[in-house]
């Protein structure tokens, strides 16, 4: 499943890099991860994270603990 990138940018805060000139998320569901890319560098694999609002899913970088990481928050429409 992609993810809509019209839909994705209502919502999407990347906390890392303001500047950023472009954004995809993917979700490769059969390796229950998804990838990101800046638009800069390799993409970034992430994993789903549990919320910490309910209205909102976390994504974060793969191998980094949630204290050093950043954390990318997407609404999550599910009402």
């Amino acid at each position: 499943m992609v993810l809509d990138f019209d839909w994705l940018a209502k919502f999407l805060t990347v906390f890392a890099n303001s500047m950023a000139s472009q954004l995809t998320v993917s979700n490769v569901a059969r390796f229950g991860f998804y990838q990101a890319d800046f638009g800069f560098g390799p993409p970034a694999h992430m994993e789903h994270c549990p919320a910490f609002v309910p209205e909102f899913l976390t994504l974060q970088p793969l191998g980094l603990d949630s204290s050093t990481s950043t954390i990318w928050s997407i609404l999550n429409d599910r009402k």
